[in-house]
């Protein structure tokens, strides 16, 4: 049976968490805050972190921070009131690249579960047989568990991808690495391909908020920039 922790101060919140996916299926285990939370995992394994990010005493990065340390990799689902991190490219270094804005339904926790949990029965080695969706949740489990190399490896190998989230994932990596420009090159190709993908959208204005320029210094509006897409 799977497991899974939720960290959040708020027992009402810990509560309807708790009711959304209590099947049978999963056995949920919670804690009010972070020091409670590595309490917890020093002392056995979950599959699944619902973390609440914004925690008196220890943020929810400072927990993943510390947890880390530990060199524990276990999947974390941040819980946010701003429907997009603060420090995104501290949290994907933390291998938190998932993201749900409160207040959470029902049904959309229960998706972002099943596909974190889904996603970490893949295995690592011949890819042959998965579907493009599926090299991507691959991709994802390695970011998770920062092996950030191979999945930039692995989406390198799906270069004629035509999914936004797959652009979108190579944007994180590269702000990850630095390379604002080309960061903001692929979340424009993700909204060549679907110009409603909230992530990427989101992903843009934070580096407009820093002033990083397009790529393409006389039309900051284009988002079909290929000069930089497969470089």
């Amino acid at each position: 049976m799977n497991s899974l922790l939720i960290v959040d101060d708020e027992e009402a919140i810990r509560l309807s968490f708790r009711i959304a996916l209590e099947t049978g299926e999963l056995e949920i285990l919670e804690a009010s805050g972070g020091r409670e939370a590595l309490g917890i995992l020093a002392k056995r394994k979950t599959n699944l972190i619902l973390l609440d990010f914004c925690m008196p005493g220890m943020n929810g990065l400072e927990f993943l921070s510390q947890l880390r340390a530990r060199n524990d990799n276990t999947p974390a689902i941040l819980i946010t009131a701003y429907g997009t991190v603060h420090n995104a490219v501290q949290a994907m270094k933390l291998g938190a690249i998932d993201v749900l804005e409160k207040p959470v339904k029902p049904d959309q926790l229960r998706k972002a579960v099943a596909e974190v949990l889904a996603r970490h029965r893949i295995p690592d080695g011949n890819e042959s047989d998965l579907s493009v969706d599926q090299k991507i949740q691959l991709a994802k489990k390695l970011i998770n568990e920062r092996r950030f190399s191979e999945a930039k490896r692995k989406l390198y190998e799906m270069f004629d991808c035509t999914k936004p989230e797959f652009h979108n994932l190579l944007g994180l990596l590269a702000e990850m690495e630095g390379d604002l420009i080309l960061a903001r090159s692929r979340y424009s190709a993700a909204l060549v391909f679907d110009a409603a993908y909230s992530p990427a959208i989101e992903n843009l204005k934070r580096l407009e908020a820093l002033g990083v320029p397009s790529s393409r210094k006389n039309n900051d509006n284009d988002r079909g920039n290929y000069d930089l897409l497969f470089s």
